[in-house]
């Protein structure tokens, strides 16, 4: 019998039953074949479900505090604040960043926030950069986007995620003087290759 190579086709499957049953093969190493033929299926076909995309939805919820409010000209002014966040659903974690909002003359703020997202993805441990961006007007918040991308914690196999949210102020307290905020997500979010 010829020595085998390295790939595996399903012509050389074929071929493998076939000399199993004509004998040709000792049944250790039919054992010990059909263990790897398993074992690559195990292996194989959860890492391949895992790559489809996911609904994600959610709620979260927000402190902010440490403003540093700093005028950059005599229409604008950009707000850094410091944010610690709590999501729950397909998300479920923390995010601890920065938001910078830009209020201009007009009372319109454009809101841009960086930090990174710690806890479960699709209930798999993720560890990424969490950003997003909104703009607000008259005080109703308008295209309200997220962007997840990060690794998970285990196997280092990627995470990507994004959506849009929605959002409401629920007031101040001694440990967030600069607001608190909850609100909802909603989008998709892939979890491997």
């Amino acid at each position: 019998m010829k020595p085998r190579q390295s790939k595996s086709s399903p012509f050389e499957a074929k071929m493998l039953v076939k000399s199993i049953l004509q004998g040709d093969i000792s049944m250790k190493r039919t054992v010990v074949l059909m263990f790897v033929f398993v074992m690559m299926f195990v292996l194989v076909a959860p890492a391949s479900a895992d790559a489809a995309r996911v609904n994600a939805n959610g709620t979260w919820n927000d402190c902010n505090f440490g403003a540093v409010v700093r005028p950059v000209g005599p229409n604008v002014v950009v707000v850094t604040i410091n944010i610690t966040q709590n999501f729950f659903g397909t998300l479920d974690g923390k995010y601890v960043g920065k938001e910078i909002n830009v209020v201009k003359a007009d009372g319109s703020i454009l809101v841009f926030g960086r930090g990174t997202f710690t806890g479960f993805v699709a209930g798999t441990l993720t560890t990424g950069t969490y950003r997003y961006s909104a703009i607000v007007r008259d005080n109703i918040l308008y295209n309200g986007k997220w962007v997840l991308t990060g690794v998970t914690d285990g196997l280092r196999a990627p995470v990507a995620g994004n959506g849009t949210w929605t959002a409401q102020f629920d007031g101040v307290s001694e440990a967030c003087p600069d607001g608190l905020f909850s609100g909802g997500y909603k989008g998709s979010v892939k979890v491997g290759p």
